[in-house]
Formats: structure tokens, C-alpha cells, sequence
């Protein structure tokens, strides 16, 4: 269900960002995880 996708994308590079933000991810762990996210749940609106 990609509505379904879409929430776990957001969620997931949600608490991605916060643990950057708290110093538990470097700038390119964090660009690698939202990379990952995207791989996994296919986001449409990352695609339009």
C-alpha cells in the first residue's frame, strides 16, 4: 500500500534527521539512511 510506504518513509527519515540533529549520525551516515529510506519504501513524492 503506498500510503502505507509513504508514513514509513517519513517516519523513518524523521528519526534519521533527529538522530543527526543529536550528534548519533555523521552528515554522510545520515545522507546514506535517508538514501536507504528512499531504496526501501519508494516514497511517490520523492519520484514527482
Amino acid at each position: 500500500m503506498e500510503v502505507r510506504n509513504e508514513l514509513r518513509y517519513l517516519l523513518s527519515v524523521g528519526l534519521w534527521e533527529r538522530m543527526a540533529a543529536d550528534g548519533l549520525l555523521t552528515k554522510e551516515e545520515l545522507a546514506r539512511a535517508k538514501r536507504l529510506s528512499v531504496e526501501r519504501y519508494r516514497p511517490g513524492t520523492v519520484w514527482e
